[in-house]
């Protein structure tokens, strides 16, 4: 741990980048996500890291390796906030400790690099719009990689609570755009002088000038010892959002598709008056009518996020519409950020698909079902799409006492006729009989079409249709048709 900086034990302690806790709530605020951390949780956290195990060893113990409680929970927002709040106590025990404060000011700040890891994980895109709060996102891991991939390099739009806008990238790039590095720097130097300020004002000592200013500026007219006062107390944790403004709180982002933009006094190194933005609200009243092909559902609700968020010019006794406040108010501006928030399912991971299938063979007519298992390897290769592997079984195909399963390959060629098919699609590969009176082996081949792919809108994953027809090389040939659903 000695040969470890600050930073490195952030990266190391960081290490599962896909766990549920390290996502956003999909199209939930911070107060909407701080509602599931209650003021008894953080009580107990604060026990945990106390306690010992079983065998009488520390839970907490800043060893080599480093052994920690698992404090997360819920989501990246109220993750990050309790192992804080618990660095926020260690390092009031270390002030308040003779002895051993070195060692105590060190499991502090071990705890804060824990806090850290989700707090870096709060700015990322890839950690925005990935809906991974449903019961069966464990079931489909690989739409969860894939649309984490896709918006860690597209970016997101966000908002956070002093009114920012800024388009933030995920992992790497965002060392490579400055606004959204600056922004997510800016929050770990706020979260870490959070906790030098609980240290250095529990020992009793001067807190330094430049950390005192910075203390003045984040909660001006407020003492030193009403503000760790305030962080310290355990409550629920939307009041340390709500109520506390605990500063690092007030920068974390929220995605955002439209806002209204107020031009304020302060001018920055250009002499160019500042931007205060405020989120777009879903009630009538509260957004531009006239927002292009809009989706309200992105929207926020006004009761989910703080007042201070909610352009007082609405609340009046004599409140503006939208549409005057654009065309008679100079000072605001209505602003629609776009972006894609309905990423496709990738094809990539695991298949299912069921369906029917009807055969001919000399003359006869015969109707089946159909099973497959599958995996899909790549989405694009080439000049083709969508290329997987698989295993389908036929429990009646074209008798009712034959029992085939195919093995399969095949790949699309995408094409775009209307909205509804999406490509053509070629399969090959072998069927095996597996009952005696039909335990032959032939090659088996299959051509058809492949619909567009439609969202299951309460999960992340998705559905195609694909008609196809199908020939068995056999005994004797068996041709057909074949419809089947292929979730993905």
């Amino acid at each position: 741990m000695q040969d470890r900086t600050f930073g490195q034990l952030c990266a190391d302690l960081a290490e599962d980048d896909f766990s549920r806790n390290r996502f956003h709530e999909y199209g939930k605020t911070i107060l909407e996500q701080l509602r599931f951390l209650k003021a008894g949780r953080i009580a107990a956290a604060r026990k945990e890291i106390s306690g010992t195990d079983k065998s009488g060893r520390k839970i907490f113990d800043t060893g080599s390796p480093i052994r920690f409680p698992n404090l997360s929970t819920g989501n990246v927002v109220t993750s990050y906030l309790l192992y804080h709040l618990s660095a926020l106590h260690l390092a009031e025990r270390a002030a308040q400790s003779e002895r051993q404060f070195q060692q105590k000011l060190s499991e502090a700040l071990i705890m804060e690099t824990i806090a850290q890891g989700f707090l870096a994980d709060a700015f990322s895109s890839g950690h925005l719009l990935v809906p991974v709060s449903d019961r069966l996102a464990p079931l489909h891991g690989r739409n969860t990689r894939e649309t984490h991939n896709f918006y860690r390099n597209q970016g997101v739009y966000v908002i956070n609570s002093r009114g920012e806008v800024w388009q933030t990238f995920g992992d790497r790039l965002m060392h490579w755009y400055a606004p959204a590095y600056r922004a997510v720097l800016e929050a770990c130097r706020h979260s870490l002088r959070e906790l030098l300020i609980v240290f250095y004002h529990s020992k009793g000592r001067e807190i330094p000038p430049k950390l005192n200013s910075w203390l003045n500026a984040v909660a001006p007219n407020k003492s030193p010892a009403s503000v760790v006062s305030l962080w310290l107390s355990v409550r629920d944790g939307v009041d340390y959002y709500a109520e506390r403004w605990l500063p690092t709180l007030m920068l974390l982002p929220m995605p955002v598709t439209a806002s209204w933009s107020y031009r304020t006094q302060e001018r920055d190194s250009h002499n160019i008056r500042k931007r205060r933005h405020f989120p777009q609200l879903r009630e009538e009243g509260f957004h531009d009518p006239d927002l292009i092909n809009i989706d309200r559902s992105f929207l926020y609700p006004r009761d989910k996020v703080p007042d201070w968020l909610i352009p007082q010019i609405f609340l009046n006794e004599k409140p503006v519409t939208p549409d005057s406040l654009i065309r008679t108010h100079p000072d605001w501006a209505s602003v629609q950020w776009i972006q894609n928030r309905h990423v496709p399912p990738s094809f990539k991971g695991m298949l299912l698909g069921f369906g029917g299938q009807m055969t001919i063979a000399d003359g006869e007519n015969n109707t089946g079902g159909m099973l497959a298992v599958g995996y899909g390897l790549w989405n694009d290769l080439l000049l083709v799409r969508n290329v997987s592997v698989g295993i389908t079984l036929y429990p009646s195909l074209h008798q009712p006492e034959r029992l085939m399963l195919a093995q399969t390959a095949g790949f699309d060629f995408p094409f775009s006729i209307t909205s509804w098919l999406g490509a053509f699609r070629a399969e090959g590969g072998t069927a095996i009989g597996l009952r005696r009176k039909y335990d032959d082996i032939g090659g088996m081949f299959a051509i058809g079409l492949n619909s567009r792919v439609f969202s299951l809108r309460f999960t992340n994953a998705g559905f195609t249709w694909r008609l196809k027809y199908q020939c068995f090389y056999l005994e004797r040939t068996i041709k057909g048709l074949a419809l089947e659903v292929i979730f993905q």
